[in-house]
């Protein structure tokens, strides 16, 4: 196993995997791939330990030429040479690297964060190349000068925790929560009917019908010989008519996160990884939701629906035909929210949780006591945080009664 590290002001994502199989630094290409270092990224995102959207290269790839001017994210790659001297890429990684996270001087390398981040689960290869990614990603940290790695809401699944337990690193979990998700294998009327209560399901079918009763209701469902262009024009128009576009914080309001986006959703549809659906009322798209398949996973991307229409809760009767679309799809086992814990509309509606945990990992060289400090000061930390929230949101109910 070997290790590649990557740092370009033009922040592509690919780096010249061959170089970085004999060992070398590994030059970051500002143009395209060759078609065995694509071949090999597709490998990479069809067989993922655990889904990681936000690592995935056809959207990380444009999320960093289009918002990593600001903030270059430092990419590591991991790659492996098999018994018949072919590559593999094992492992892929987006970190920012923060000399003072806890108000002293002490280099880590943190998940790249920006307005499109999806998912922390890292990309790394599943079964026996997840160990040696994580060993090769923690020592090319630490040439970097970082004492610690830290990685938010990863997904802790067992094959996550084993991963971790082979690599022969120091590892511990800093906050630990579950999300949201939808386990398949049943029909959607035997869901829906274990799912909620006879007083809940007659709730849903009333909003449904006396929505119909204002217009044309259809569900239309993204299909792979369709042009997405229209798909993503009319999704962000709709997120950026409520109130995220009136404070400014809508994707479409803001030029690079729109190219990022769109840029993003083409690839995964020319891939055939893009599933999207839409909630039209006489024509006119009302709620809308993408997901991203990866292997036999898939993940909830954004939601945008139509605010005027709330009454009818339009966002809640997408997701329960989103949800009647996922259950009859073949393949997929498991579909991940990628909400945040105990959002309010979606833990109502897919009862399933995932563990998910935010990760501290030394790198090589790092003293046990010093991790030890490490860590209490990022509870501490997250602690202060949550502190912070709860008195602002405490702030705001008193300001509106």
């Amino acid at each position: 196993m070997s290790s590649s590290l990557s740092h370009s002001q033009q922040g592509w994502l690919v780096p010249d995997l061959a170089d970085a199989l004999n060992g070398g630094a590994g030059a970051l290409q500002t143009g395209t791939t060759t078609d065995a270092e694509a071949a090999w990224c597709a490998e990479l995102d069809q067989t993922m330990l655990v889904p990681a959207l936000s690592g995935r290269a056809d959207w990380l790839r444009p999320v960093i030429r289009h918002m990593g001017s600001a903030r270059t994210p430092l990419v590591i790659a991991t790659t492996a040479v098999d018994a018949a001297g072919g590559g593999k890429l094992t492992g892929r990684f987006a970190f920012e690297k923060v000399n003072f996270r806890w108000a002293a001087p002490m280099p880590v390398l943190l998940d790249w964060q920006n307005p499109l981040f999806l998912s922390g689960a890292p990309m790394v290869v599943a079964r026996d190349g997840a160990a040696s990614a994580f060993t090769s990603m923690l020592k090319a940290a630490g040439e970097q000068g970082a004492r610690a790695v830290i990685l938010k809401e990863v997904t802790l699944s067992e094959e996550m925790i084993a991963a971790l337990q082979s690599s022969g690193a120091t590892w511990c979990t800093t906050d630990t929560a579950e999300r949201a998700a939808l386990v398949c294998g049943q029909s959607y009327d035997e869901w829906f009917s274990g799912n909620f209560s006879r007083k809940r399901r007659k709730e849903y079918r009333r909003l449904h019908n006396r929505l119909s009763e204002t217009g044309r209701l259809v569900t239309h469902r993204f299909e792979q010989s369709e042009d997405p262009q229209p798909w993503i024009s009319e999704f962000l128009d709709l997120e950026s008519s409520g109130w995220k576009g009136e404070r400014g914080t809508a994707m479409a309001c803001d030029q690079k996160q729109r190219s990022a986006v769109s840029e993003a959703l083409l690839a995964l549809a020319h891939s055939g990884d893009l599933l999207f659906w839409k909630l039209s009322l006489d024509d006119r798209p009302i709620a809308m939701l993408f997901a991203i398949k990866c292997g036999d996973s898939a993940g909830l991307g954004k939601i945008a629906f139509d605010e005027g229409l709330s009454a009818y809760s339009p966002g809640v009767l997408l997701i329960l035909e989103a949800t009647r679309d996922l259950l009859s799809t073949p393949g997929i086992k498991l579909v991940d929210s990628h909400a945040i814990p105990d959002h309010p509309m979606i833990n109502n509606i897919w009862r399933d949780r995932v563990p998910i945990a935010d990760l501290m990992l030394a790198t090589p060289g790092t003293p046990k006591g010093l991790f030890t400090l490490m860590r209490h000061a990022e509870e501490k930390r997250h602690d202060l945080r949550q502190l912070a929230k709860t008195m602002y949101h405490r702030h705001l109910k008193r300001g509106t009664k």
